[in-house]
């Protein structure tokens, strides 16, 4: 039996609690980095709803990472001549 299998048989026979904590553990997941990007949400809205700050557009901001991830690939992989 391959280790592959032992590891699928025993997944079977976990709880569905357990199924979802090995879920999240696979998928990297973090309760404590999840709640300090709440918090950092939180804040954000807060601010805006405040007036401290404007909130940007979001289509300017994909615009501008497009452009950004173009000159980060062009200083990356430059076109030979």
């Amino acid at each position: 039996m391959s280790r592959l299998t032992e590891i699928q048989k025993a997944i079977e026979e976990l709880a569905s609690e357990e199924k979802e904590e090995l879920r999240d553990w696979l998928d990297g997941y973090d309760p404590a980095v999840e709640r300090e990007w709440a918090a950092i949400a939180q804040e954000r809205l807060r601010q805006i709803k405040s007036g401290e700050v404007a909130p940007l557009d979001g289509e300017q901001v994909v615009k501008e990472m497009r452009q950004l991830a173009k000159q980060l690939l062009n200083s990356e992989f430059p076109a030979s001549s």
